[in-house]
């Protein structure tokens, strides 16, 4: 599935959650435990109307919805070569977002376990930004106690999803929290 957003269930949760996002967008279950795939045509449409379920349904995150991951970018990728380099590749375009900003870079794999080590991606890919901002002649800081913004990167399988979340978004949201 060409999926877009990555939703982590809460135990027991997993149907109930699966139930709840279909008529959100297109729907795809994962090998990986208690995870889901969705497609959605607008990322911003998307969490409105989660935001309105989650009123009508006080328990929704919960019991069933653990955490939700919108991709502002997708890649491909085929090992921890080309994943480093291509998501390090995409967080570039990320650099006006984070410029005189402080942030950090967290990444949830899902498969590819022995090749791709989430400590060591997470540097290539802060490094990279970084290098970007510099070349901009712009810079940013890396903070993980209270950052003003978090580049957020889901691996399933060989697709990763990058998204940037300012502290106001992860306020105003929590249930996008990467931690």
């Amino acid at each position: 599935m060409d999926w877009n957003v990555v939703v982590t269930a809460h135990d027991d949760g997993f149907d109930r959650a699966e139930a709840e996002l279909r008529d959100l967008g297109e729907v795809g279950r994962t090998d990986y435990y208690n995870v889901l795939v969705l497609r959605v045509e607008d990322r911003d449409t998307f969490l409105e109307a989660l935001d309105d379920r989650a009123t009508l349904i006080p328990d929704l995150f919960t019991d069933a919805i653990a955490r939700v991951a919108p991709a502002q970018r997708t890649i491909e990728f085929e090992d921890r070569r080309t994943f480093e380099a291509t998501a390090a590749e995409a967080a570039r375009a990320f650099a006006p977002r984070i410029a005189g900003r402080s942030f950090y870079v967290r990444v949830h794999r899902r498969g590819m376990k022995r090749f791709i080590a989430s400590d060591r991606a997470e540097r290539v890919i802060a490094d990279a930004l970084l290098e970007a901002l510099e070349e901009a002649g712009e810079s940013a800081s890396v903070a993980f106690d209270d950052p003003d913004a978090v580049l957020a990167v889901e691996t399933v399988g060989r697709r990763a999803g990058l998204s940037v979340w300012s502290r106001e978004d992860l306020n105003e949201r929590p249930y996008l929290d990467p931690g």
